[in-house]
């Protein structure tokens, strides 16, 4: 999907693409979801009962219950579990986990072992 707005709603659920927005294979978006215009959804993500700013990018990650805000950059393989909020211009990298958690502007975040 590029270049036109979706907006798929009914009673029990809305998902709403903005413009310009790339959906790559293999995502699943669902519940309540709505993706602003720019984003790039890269391959194998899970996306969920969640807002997606403008101008992110996502791969390979779980997004469920969260709002994410503009240009912030997610995977891959991260974990954000409901009422996680990340602000803008944010990197969360490899392997995070967050629940219940607020990601404060222009904050780089990875898995530490």
């Amino acid at each position: 999907m590029q270049n036109n707005a979706i907006n798929n709603t009914n009673d029990r659920f809305s998902i709403i693409i903005g413009k310009n927005v790339q959906v790559k294979a293999f995502n699943y978006i669902t519940n309540n979801t709505h993706i602003n215009d720019n984003t790039v959804l890269h391959p194998f993500n899970f996306i969920n009962n969640s807002t997606i700013g403008k101008n992110s990018s996502i791969t390979s990650s779980k997004i469920d219950g969260s709002v994410i805000k503009n240009n912030v950059t997610i995977g891959p393989n991260s974990n954000l579990i409901p009422e996680t909020i990340v602000t803008d211009n944010v990197q969360i990298k490899n392997f995070l986990e967050t629940k219940n958690t607020t990601i404060k502007n222009n904050t780089n975040a990875s898995h530490m072992s």
